[in-house]
């Protein structure tokens, strides 16, 4: 949901001064998590973060076990594992 979250952040952003008569706004803001649009591009960040963790970890020879509660892991937490994927990962590469 963490793609969802900061695509409300933006429509918050750019309606901040109509935050009080805006009802629509108002409306997407409280269903962020039943929005088809963000739900979509938080599975699509997910699925790619959980392959990305399943084949480094397939490279380090990494038990089976392990490399799918990695994968459910950067699953969950695609954007975040995506930022650190890319920053911290051309080190141990």
């Amino acid at each position: 949901m963490d793609a969802g979250i900061i695509i409300t952040y933006v429509d918050y952003i750019k309606n901040i001064n109509n935050v009080g008569t805006n009802e629509k706004f108002n409306d997407q803001r409280n269903n962020i998590y039943f929005n088809k649009t963000n739900m979509f591009i938080s599975v699509i960040i997910g699925s790619y973060a959980a392959y990305l963790s399943y084949d480094y970890n397939t490279q380090q020879n990494t038990p089976e076990g392990i490399k799918i509660v990695y994968a459910l892991s950067a699953f969950m937490f695609g954007l975040f594992y995506l930022i650190w994927y890319f920053l911290v990962m051309p080190e141990l590469r």
